[in-house]
């Protein structure tokens, strides 16, 4: 009798009876409805997608992750066109939601009879279990933030280790002369460094040239991490996004792609690793003090202490341009010109140490040991640089910013902003051609795209 008693009044005070003719019709459409949820979600201040998914089955709105925008906080289902669209009830209900929920959704069920009868009390229960995730999702930010400032604290350590040379008298004219028994490993250098062109002095074409003051060489202070100050040998290494599962017929995986959702596959593909690119970093010059005169640099015996201040400059400014780090080498022991014999043998030292040198746009760029270039997510001030002193994936993580933080951009419009990050006041044919070239790249590698309307856009991949 009470569930009689319950029907009945329902039945008495149902909203969507008092509609008129053209108001049911209109909250009956399945879009309408979701359109209205979604509205809703909006007003919370969160961002959404609808309609997430390239086969018949779609999750209808998925919440964005306000600390990770490439997934999703949360999936909601409704009783809508997309679930009609499975066969059965246990695809609809069952296979479909167990197979999103082990892809790594977090799955909310809302009908559309209750949205129509008590809007407000279906918005509360939205918002309360987005609060839930949310702090759950901060949570997880926060110890990835933590997890790799350890990384970057025990990367600093390393390199101190290694880079620890510094004679503790302060008398330049007389340095100390460390020879280790340390092997270090012959690193994969590309023929261009080795092959003749490396022994010719740095030339630089005019129109290449900014305003930029001379490398500065300063007291020696030693490269070690202060008290809560990161001096990492590499710059933030790459934060990895939720596994990027799909489904070979196309499931919907929770990050932001265009991935279908396919629920009925269960096969999956490995998991790719995405970055959170960021920038601009302040460019710094490692602080190290003379070492000598041309002499000590040819000496064999000092050959290791050579090693490890290069070690030290690439620990601040890796990637770092070919020529640029000789002329740094050089200033150091006091050339004034690279002879034939000063290139031979920087070259031969560059070879033997376990760093790599990456061929880019006609010039060479040394990496440090703890970089990969396909992970280096930054890009930092021009500082003592020209733009051809700059490598492309620096320039491809500035241009990616710019996006996120403009919108989507016409390819010039897009080339001159990214030469504004990068210091230059002209644009001129030199820097033109060189960000084609990043861009190009960029869209390449998926990592941007090309819009229907011709603008630049972040790949959603």
């Amino acid at each position: 009798m009470r569930n009689l008693k319950e029907f009945l009044d329902y039945a008495e005070n149902r909203k969507t009876l008092r509609m008129n003719k053209k108001a049911i019709t209109q909250a009956e459409n399945a879009e309408y409805v979701v359109a209205e949820i979604a509205k809703a979600i909006k007003a919370m201040g969160y961002e959404i997608s609808c309609d997430i998914g390239n086969s018949e089955f779609k999750m209808d709105i998925g919440v964005i992750n306000p600390y990770n925008s490439e997934v999703y906080l949360l999936g909601i289902l409704l009783d809508s066109e997309n679930c009609k669209e499975a066969a059965t009830a246990r695809d609809r209900f069952v296979l479909q939601p167990s197979i999103l929920q082990r892809l790594g959704w977090k799955l909310l069920r809302l009908w559309v009879l209750d949205w129509l009868d008590d809007p407000e009390l279906v918005k509360r229960k939205i918002q309360a279990l987005l609060s839930d995730e949310r702090e759950a999702a901060r949570k997880d930010f926060e110890a990835s933030q933590q997890s790799i400032k350890e990384q970057q604290a025990n990367a600093v350590r390393e390199q101190a280790a290694v880079a620890e040379l510094e004679p503790e008298d302060d008398d330049d004219s007389n340095p100390v002369i460390v020879s280790t028994q340390s092997e270090i490993s012959t690193a994969v250098i590309s023929q261009a460094v080795l092959g003749p062109s490396a022994t010719k002095p740095a030339e630089t074409d005019a129109a290449e040239k900014f305003d930029q003051p001379e490398s500065a060489v300063t007291e020696n202070i030693e490269v070690k991490p202060a008290s809560g100050e990161n001096t990492s040998a590499e710059p933030a290494e790459a934060e990895i996004a939720n596994a990027n599962i799909t489904e070979e017929a196309g499931v919907a995986e929770n990050t932001k792609t265009e991935g279908s959702t396919d629920a009925s596959r269960t096969d999956v593909q490995p998991v790719k690793r995405k970055l959170s690119r960021r920038g601009p970093k302040e460019y710094k010059l490692a602080n190290i003090k003379l070492q000598g005169e041309q002499n000590v640099f040819y000496q064999a015996a000092n050959r290791e202490m050579v090693k490890n201040v290069i070690l030290k400059l690439l620990a601040k400014e890796a990637p770092i341009e070919f020529t640029a780090l000789r002329e740094r080498v050089m200033k150091l022991w006091s050339f004034n010109k690279a002879s034939q014999k000063f290139n031979n043998l920087f070259t031969e030292i560059i070879t033997e140490m376990n760093v790599s040198v990456v061929h880019d746009r006609d010039k060479d760029f040394v990496w440090n040991v703890q970089q990969e270039p396909e992970l280096y997510n930054i890009y930092r001030e021009i500082g003592e640089r020209n733009l051809q002193q700059v490598c492309t994936e620096e320039l491809i993580n500035g241009l990616y910013v710019a996006i996120r933080e403009n919108g989507s951009m016409q390819r010039e419009e897009l080339a001159r902003e990214g030469a504004r990050r990068f210091g230059c006041s002209k644009f001129t044919k030199v820097v033109e051609e060189t960000f084609a070239y990043a861009l190009d790249k960029a869209l390449n590698e998926d990592i941007l795209r090309v819009l229907n309307n011709g603008k630049i856009a972040i790949s959603r991949r």
